[in-house]
């Protein structure tokens, strides 16, 4: 179980080639609860192979994220970048929100940038400004 953290710190891959799992807190989780996580850096990524997230670029089988926040822009130019999560296997999302910008080539979003169908999002949301 990983909660109660905010963080400050922004992050920066630099190398064009390679796998990258960034998050503003964490690059990658193996079947973790993560909770009342804050994100207020920006994160990116200069390689086309990535997962990034504002709060977890990767999250394995059975995570699950509630109350986690992003400030964060999250910009790639790769694919699988999101708000909160980048990729995720069978994750469960409740109470989370994203007020960052999210930029990559594809599968991104505002939330998730790619989830499988066993995947959960509830009442989760996101600031869009004009």
């Amino acid at each position: 179980t990983i909660s109660n953290v905010n963080s400050y710190v922004s992050v920066t891959y630099t190398a064009t080639s390679g796998s990258v799992y960034a998050g503003g807190v964490l690059g990658s989780v193996p079947s973790s609860t993560v909770t009342n996580i804050v994100n207020y850096a920006d994160i990116t990524s200069q390689t086309g192979s990535t997962m990034l997230g504002g709060v977890v670029g990767y999250a394995n089988v059975d995570s699950t994220f509630i109350r986690c926040i992003n400030y964060g822009a999250v910009n790639s130019k790769g694919k699988q970048v999101g708000g909160i999560v980048g990729a995720s296997k069978t994750a469960t999302i409740a109470f989370c929100e994203n007020y960052g910008s999210v930029t990559a080539t594809s599968s991104l979003g505002n939330i998730v940038g790619q989830l499988t169908s066993s995947s959960k999002i509830f009442k989760s949301s996101l600031l869009i400004i004009i």
